[in-house]
């Protein structure tokens, strides 16, 4: 059912990890469905998503009177991590 998952900024460790811990227990189907990079943000995710719908910190260009993982706008609202003013 995944479409696809792109996990940005990356750790430098998380080669390791992947490759002994991660991938050997997934299917090559689902492995080639997985995008990360070590990066602030990954050009595929750019491409594929409106980029006003993300924070500028992942790429986008979203303009929210916070910063973008503190708004209500996107999936990452649905965690508790709010500013309180």
């Amino acid at each position: 059912m995944l479409e696809s998952a792109y996990i940005v900024n990356t750790p430098m460790f998380f080669d390791g990890i992947w490759e002994s811990e991660i991938k050997p227990h997934l299917s090559p189907k689902t492995i080639s469905k997985i995008y990360f990079t070590g990066e602030s943000t990954h050009k595929a995710l750019v491409d594929k998503f409106d980029q006003a719908n993300f924070p500028a910190l992942y790429g986008g260009v979203c303009e929210c009177d916070a910063t973008c993982v503190y708004s209500d706008k996107g999936p990452w609202a649905d965690i508790e991590n709010k500013i309180n003013y």
